[in-house]
């Protein structure tokens, strides 16, 4: 079974002086005003599922998903 959010920690604490810090602080923050998009990437993530109720948690939720891409595409990750 996979979730559209789950409560996690902040990416990143405002104290820290990274250089990717303000980027990852504005991805999660346009990630959390926009919830409709985690909902389309759950239906993309369960899509096919005979049942997608049984089964073991997924390891991450639709909106960490969405935000693990945006980090990929950002610094161009394969």
């Amino acid at each position: 079974m996979r979730t559209t959010l789950r409560q996690q920690l902040a990416l990143v604490e405002p104290s820290i002086e990274h250089e990717h810090a303000s980027e990852l602080h504005e991805i999660a923050r346009l990630v959390g005003e926009q919830p409709e998009i985690a909902q389309l990437i759950h239906a993309d993530l369960i899509r096919g599922l005979s049942n997608p109720e049984r089964g073991r948690d997924g390891k991450m939720s639709a909106e960490q998903v969405l935000m693990a891409l945006l980090i990929k595409q950002m610094n161009g990750f394969s």
